[in-house]
C-alpha cells in the first residue's frame, strides 16, 4: 500500500473535472440538451449507451454539471436541483421514484407507497419549490427494473399535477447504461425516449486508460505515481478486457489495499443486516471467486458440496440466483453478463464487498480439486468451521 493523502478521488462517485476521451459526446450531448435550453420544446431527454467499462456514468454525470454551470449562468445565481439515481442499487421501479424524491427530500421513506405516488409527489415538489431539475437515471443493466412509468412522469409529468397546475418546472433527463440491454431501451423508446438523441460510447482505448489511471493516481498520491504502479494497472485492466471501471477498481486495491467504502452501493432499506442469506453462500462466494470472477455455475458447484458436507439439501437453482441479486443489490458482489453460455450470455461474479456476517478461516481457502483440510477425519459442520468477521 502506499500513504494516499487523497483518498476521495479514488470512489467510483468521485467525478473527475474533464474526460479527455469523451469531447465529441459531450459535445453531443449539449447539442441534445442545451447549453443550457435547446431550440426544441420539450420533453428533453437523451441516453448515454455503451459496454460495460466504457464510462457511460461518467459521462452522463459530466454532461450534467456541465449543464447544471449553464443553467446558473442563465438563471443568474438560482440552480437547478441535480438528482441521480443508481438503478442498478434501487430495489424495483418503487425504489427509482424513491430515489428521485429523497433528492428533494432526504427524509422520505418510501414504505408503503406505490411508485406513481412517490413520482406525482417528486414532481409536486418541484413546482411548490417553482425548481427546474437535472436527473440522471444511471447504471442501467440487465437487472435494471421497469423504467417506463418513471420515464413518462419526467417527460410528461402534466398528468401528475394537482388541478390548477397545468405546467412542471424544465426537466432535464439523462439515463446512462449498458448498450446491449436491448429490451430495456426498445420498452424506454416506445415510452418516449428519443431514438435520435442517444450518444454510444465506444470502448476506451489503452492510451486512455492509461491516461485515466495516471490522473487519477496523482491526485490521490498528491505527486507523480510510479510508473511500475500505472502500468502493472493497466497491464491487468486490458488482460482482463473489462473497461476503465475495472482499471479505477484494481487501482483503489493498489493504494489503499482494500476496495473503498465508496464501492459499496447503497442496498434496501435496514442494510444488509435485513438481507437473509445463508452463511455457506457466503463461502461458496468465498472460494469460487478468490479475487477473480467466477461463473455462477461454480458459484453453485461450491454450495453444492458444502451442502453435502452440511447434511443439508442444496439450494434450488432459482433461489441461488435470488441470493445473488440480494448480494448484488447491498454492493457485495458484482455481476457481469456477457456474450456466450446456451441462453446467449453468460453471468460472472465477482466479489467486490467485504463478507458482511462472517469470514472464513485459512483451512476454508480451497478451490475444487484441490486438497480441503475440512475432507479430513473431522469433518466439523460449516458453522463451527466459521469466525465472526
Amino acid at each position: 500500500m502506499y500513504a494516499t493523502p487523497f483518498p476521495a478521488v479514488l470512489t467510483p462517485d468521485w467525478l473527475p473535472p474533464v474526460l479527455p476521451d469523451r469531447t465529441q459526446e459531450l459535445a453531443q450531448l449539449a447539442r441534445m440538451l442545451g447549453d443550457p435550453y435547446p431550440a426544441s420544446p420539450p420533453p428533453w431527454v437523451a441516453s448515454v449507451v455503451g459496454p460495460s467499462g466504457a464510462g457511460t456514468s461518467a459521462t452522463a454525470r459530466l454532461a450534467a454539471r456541465r449543464l447544471l454551470e449553464a443553467i446558473r449562468r442563465e438563471a443568474g445565481g438560482t440552480a437547478p436541483a441535480m438528482i441521480r439515481v443508481r438503478v442498478a442499487a434501487a430495489p424495483g421501479t418503487v425504489g427509482v421514484a424513491a430515489g428521485l424524491l429523497q433528492g428533494l427530500d432526504s427524509g422520505f421513506e418510501p414504505r408503503g407507497f406505490p411508485a406513481a405516488e412517490i413520482l406525482a409527489g417528486f414532481l409536486r415538489r418541484l413546482c411548490r419549490d417553482n425548481r427546474p431539475a437535472i436527473v440522471v437515471l444511471d447504471d442501467i443493466g440487465p437487472d435494471a427494473p421497469d423504467l417506463v412509468p418513471v420515464l413518462r412522469a419526467l417527460t410528461a409529468p402534466a398528468r401528475f399535477l394537482p388541478e390548477g397546475v397545468e405546467q412542471a418546472p424544465p426537466i432535464w433527463t439523462i439515463l446512462a447504461g449498458r448498450a446491449d440491454v436491448t429490451a430495456a431501451w426498445s420498452r424506454l423508446n416506445r415510452a418516449g425516449l428519443p431514438r435520435g438523441n442517444r450518444v454510444e460510447l465506444s470502448p476506451p482505448t489503452p492510451s486512455a486508460i492509461r491516461s485515466a489511471i495516471q490522473d487519477r493516481a496523482s491526485r490521490a498520491l498528491g505527486r507523480a505515481p510510479p510508473a511500475d504502479l500505472v502500468e502493472k494497472v493497466v497491464a491487468r485492466a486490458l488482460r482482463e478486457d473489462r473497461g476503465l471501471g475495472r482499471a479505477l477498481e484494481l487501482l483503489r486495491r493498489e493504494l489503499l489495499g482494500t476496495p473503498s467504502p465508496g464501492t459499496i452501493p447503497a442496498g434496501p432499506a435496514g442494510g444488509l443486516s435485513r438481507i437473509r442469506v445463508e452463511p455457506r453462500v457466503f463461502a461458496a462466494l468465498e472460494r469460487a471467486t478468490r479475487g477473480q470472477s467466477a461463473t455462477l455455475a461454480e458459484i453453485r458447484a461450491w454450495e453444492v458440496r458444502l451442502a453435502a458436507r452440511e447434511g443439508a439439501r442444496p439450494l434450488p437453482a432459482t433461489t441461488l440466483w435470488r441470493r445473488m441479486v440480494r448480494l448484488q443489490a447491498a454492493g457485495v458482489i458484482r455481476r457481469d453478463v456477457r456474450p456466450g453460455g446456451p441462453g446467449g450470455t453468460r453471468s460472472t461474479v465477482e466479489l467486490v464487498g467485504p463478507v458482511p456476517f462472517y469470514a472464513l478461516t485459512d483451512s476454508d481457502r480451497t478451490r475444487p480439486g484441490a486438497s480441503d483440510p475440512a475432507d479430513g477425519p473431522e469433518r466439523r459442520p460449516l458453522a463451527d468451521r466459521w469466525v465472526p468477521a
